[in-house]
């Protein structure tokens, strides 16, 4: 009885495992709770940067807001579209499933190393009052070895209760378990670095820009940007305050 209950578990963390990798083909984001980008791996860089909205500027924020959506896209494509076969970039809208009208518009740029390190950046520009906040998102996620959903089936009759109901609520991500390995190449870290600090540098100099050109650059956002671009030179996700090698060894464990 108990070989054919384990059977059965191991036959549902199967067809788990294709429905999983539909699911990333369809992009699907929607989330509940604070499992915004379950799917994404390790947290590399949460930043913010605020502009403040001169009353004098015609255009209303929503405008501004759609405007800086589509010169950041722009500038994203420019940068990495030479290499459209690991890039892609998007506009796509995210939902809180709890709250179906709670829809929001986020920039996600996905590039891929050529040993296969995945980074999605994310960019989300919300109005309050009278400023644009800009959020700043960065993960980074591994790739699978062969034996990877082997494991997770074998082993799956002691561990579905920890996350099949998760899974059904969409909250769990089998590829969050099984796309745990890096490469052990050198090449793959400097690849990964150079494209993660390419990303922040390029958000925060491309804002910079977009706020002089709208008349919208002050002193203080000045300072705030020279900073931001000045930390995105120093994101070194070996060591870090955002994530230590032992933390990514212990999420996407070297191989």
């Amino acid at each position: 009885m108990v070989i054919i209950f384990c059977i059965v578990i191991m036959i549902i963390s199967i067809i788990v495992l294709f429905i999983d990798d539909a699911r990333e083909k369809q992009n699907d984001d929607s989330f509940s709770g604070r499992n915004l980008f379950y799917r994404y791996g390790v947290k590399i860089l949460d930043n913010t940067i605020t502009i403040g909205l001169d009353s004098n500027n015609r255009k209303p924020p929503i405008q501004i807001a759609g405007d800086l959506i589509n010169f950041i896209t722009h500038e994203l494509n420019s940068q990495f579209g030479s290499m459209p076969d690991r890039f892609k970039c998007q506009v796509i809208d995210i939902m809180d499933r709890k709250m179906p009208s709670d829809q929001r518009k986020f920039i996600k740029t996905t590039i891929t190393t050529k040993r296969k390190a995945e980074i999605n950046y994310f960019i989300l520009i919300l109005g309050v009052g009278k400023q644009l906040v800009i959020h700043e998102f960065l993960y980074l996620k591994g790739h699978s070895k062969w034996y990877k959903p082997v494991v997770f089936v074998l082993t799956s009759p002691l561990t579905i209760w920890g996350w099949f109901i998760p899974w059904v609520r969409k909250n769990f991500s089998t590829s969050s378990i099984i796309k745990t390995s890096m490469n052990k190449s050198t090449y793959d870290f400097i690849d990964m670095i150079t494209i993660i600090r390419g990303l922040s540098f390029l958000f925060s100099s491309k804002i910079k820009s977009f706020a002089q050109k709208e008349g919208l650059l002050s002193e203080d956002l000045i300072l705030v940007l020279n900073q931001s671009i000045s930390n995105s030179q120093h994101i070194n996700i070996t060591n870090s305050k955002q994530v230590s090698l032992n933390k990514i060894n212990s999420n996407l464990k070297t191989a």
